[in-house]
Order: structure tokens, then sequence, then C-alpha cells
């Protein structure tokens, strides 16, 4: 069984990582790891457009900096990583919902203002934007 992508990262000092911390990077993305590897856990992937501390992208070849391994770390075991991960799996629902109801209603009224208000097209619409914002807002992407 292929474990979750959402298992913890077996934190370490950033001293105790291999090559000094240098980044690496896999098919998967840029990671740094463990010093003495024996799961995955003891993998942590760098999430794509991640930014150092100084605003610049973190290369593959360069050391990672302390303060950006543990930010990454944190977050990666925050326990509401998963949480969060649930909750815009949920707000793409409710999004694919609304769209699928805001085309259904434009093929139903085919341009016909009357009836799309009678369809309530405004409210559909006004949900797909409060959806997409608060899309944005979680970091979903």
């Amino acid at each position: 069984m292929a474990k979750s992508p959402l298992n913890e990262y077996k934190k370490v000092n950033v001293q105790d990582l291999q090559d000094m911390g240098e980044v690496k990077k896999n098919k998967k993305g840029k990671y740094v790891v463990n010093e003495n590897p024996t799961t995955s856990k003891d993998t942590l992937y760098i999430p794509k457009n991640t930014k150092s501390f100084t605003g610049k992208d973190i290369k593959v070849g360069s050391l990672i900096d302390e303060s950006d391994y543990e930010d990454i770390a944190n977050q990666f075991n925050s326990p509401f990583r998963k949480q969060d991960s649930a909750k815009c799996s949920s707000l793409r629902s409710q999004l694919e919902a609304q769209q699928d109801k805001l085309a259904k209603i434009k093929a139903e009224c085919k341009g016909n203002i009357s009836c799309q208000g009678e369809k309530g097209i405004d409210t559909v619409q006004e949900t797909i934007s409060i959806l997409n914002e608060q899309l944005v807002s979680n970091k979903c992407k």
C-alpha cells in the first residue's frame, strides 16, 4: 500500500541533513534528506514555488538555510495540514458543482435574461465568486 504524502516528516536539526543540507531534485520535486535515512519520513520535499526567507528561489545544489528548513518542516508536520487539504478538496467540489449548475442554466436559457433570473443565475455566480475567494484565501492550488 502506498504511503500517504501527508505522513509526518521525521524532523532533525539542519546539521543532521545529508550533504550539509544540499537541496536535491527528482521527479517529485526539490527535497532534502536526513543524514541516515531509513524510511520515506526521512525525506522532506520542498513545496513548489517556495521562496527562501530572503525572497529568492530555493535552488537545487544550494544549501538550505536553517530558518527555511525549520519553516518547511514545521509546515509539513502541522496538524492543520490534513484539515487544510480536506477543506481545499471540499471547496473545489463545491465550486465544480456550482460551475455545473451555471452551465446548465446557460444551456437551458440560451441567453434569455428573464429565464436566467428565474433560475437564479446571479446567486450561482455570486457563490462561484465566493468559493474562488475562499480557495485563494486558504492557499488552495
